[in-house]
Parts: structure tokens; C-alpha cells; sequence
């Protein structure tokens, strides 16, 4: 349980060549190194369903990679937050003034998905437990990237009145246990979602009607292509 615990993988920002990549190659390797990654969050699974080219916007011009060493602090309480990060390499440790709130979050989890849908402030402290590796999602460039698809902003719309209306409920049952950056009732945000889903429209039909597979199976980025 120490930083020697996890290899560190090399980072797109470390591989120079990449950086003199076309557009539209840059913009197929970020569609391969991210959708896998943000498809675990239930509100991204289903919108990539349904607007399979949005997701592609958001991982291509919203997402950067970070490497953590041990003990390396991501943010502190009260800070305010700009980024929802996706754990995808090694631990972290989420530490918070009520010990109920305290929590490891692992590789293929996420932590402060809150700060896509208000203005947000970090609860409590995020450290890397052994070296790590997250995915950064900048929250004013999602939101900005999200207002341009017309594809599925009604399931954005609905999904954001959901989330906060759970987390208010959240705070009614027990207060101030919303308070926390850790949403990770994975149940819960997959009923949320499924809830927000729109009445199907000319232009808002699930990929999933026609194919969906590619979303599900982690399929690569041809076979996507195929089923737009």
C-alpha cells in the first residue's frame, strides 16, 4: 500500500508526437482513452446513448489527464470546484470532517459529479492513497460543450432537476449528509437517469433502438459510427 503499489502509465500530455496529430485523429484517440473511462457514471452512460457524438465533444474538448504521488493532495474544503475527476489508476483517500462521509475511491469510480450542475465547493479533502492517475473533466467546458447539442438536452435538463432534488432529499432524511463530494449510490444515479430519459423525439432516439451494443461492450470507435 505505497506509491510503488500501482505502475504508472505514460500520459498523452508526456508523448510528444501527439501533440502534431490532425484534429480528427486527435479527436478519435481521445474518444478511445476517455468514453471507457466516463461511461461508468450512469448520467454519461445514457447520454452517450443517446447522443453518442456529444459524449465524443465532451471527452475531446472537456477531459486531460493528472498523475498523483503519494500522499499528493487534489483539493481541500471550501476550495472552489471546477473539476469532476475519474479515478483510473491506483487510490485515493476521501477524508471529511464527519466520519461517515470518509471514504477510498478506486479506479473505475468518481468523485464531485456536483460541480456539472451547480456552483459548487469542495467538501472535504481528496489525497492520493498510493500513486494514481485521474481523468479531469473541466465543469465549465462540459457545460459550455453540452449547451451545443441540441441531441438529448432535454435528458440534461431532467437529469440536473433530479440530482438536485435527490440531494435536498438526501439532506431532509439526514441533514448535512449531502455535504459530500462522494455520489457514488451507483443504484441510485442509474434510477435518476433511467428517470430523466425523454418521451422519444425526431431528434432525440436512443442509438440503443438502432444498436447500442457499441456502448455497452466498450466497442470501438467504427462500429459507433455505423449505428449515427
Amino acid at each position: 500500500k505505497n506509491h510503488f503499489e500501482h505502475r504508472r502509465k505514460a500520459l498523452r500530455k508526456d508523448i510528444a508526437v501527439l501533440k502534431f496529430l490532425p484534429p480528427s485523429i486527435s479527436r478519435d484517440l481521445n474518444e478511445e482513452l476517455y468514453v471507457p473511462i466516463v461511461k461508468h457514471c450512469p448520467f454519461f452512460f445514457h447520454y452517450g446513448m443517446l447522443n453518442y457524438h456529444g459524449i465524443c465533444a465532451v471527452c475531446d474538448s472537456c477531459m486531460s489527464e493528472a498523475t498523483l504521488t503519494l500522499n499528493e493532495r487534489l483539493f481541500h474544503p471550501g476550495a472552489t470546484a471546477e473539476n469532476m475527476y475519474f479515478v483510473t489508476l491506483g487510490r485515493m483517500h476521501y477524508d471529511h470532517k464527519d466520519p461517515r462521509l470518509s471514504t477510498d475511491v478506486e479506479r473505475g469510480e468518481w468523485i464531485a459529479e456536483p460541480v456539472l450542475w451547480m456552483k459548487w465547493y469542495y467538501c472535504g479533502t481528496l489525497e492520493a492513497d498510493t500513486s494514481c492517475q485521474v481523468a479531469v473533466l473541466n465543469s465549465k467546458k462540459f457545460r459550455s460543450v453540452v449547451s451545443e447539442q441540441p441531441r438529448a438536452r432535454n435528458f440534461v435538463r431532467n437529469y440536473n432537476a433530479l440530482l438536485r432534488g435527490w440531494m435536498l432529499q438526501c439532506d431532509a432524511n439526514d441533514a448535512n449528509t449531502w455535504k459530500t463530494d462522494v455520489w457514488l449510490q451507483v443504484a441510485q444515479l442509474k434510477a435518476l437517469a433511467l428517470e430523466a430519459l425523454p418521451d422519444p423525439e425526431p431528434d432525440e432516439i436512443s442509438l440503443d433502438s438502432r444498436s447500442g451494443s457499441w456502448f455497452r461492450s466498450g466497442s470501438l470507435t467504427s462500429e459507433a459510427r455505423r449505428c449515427t
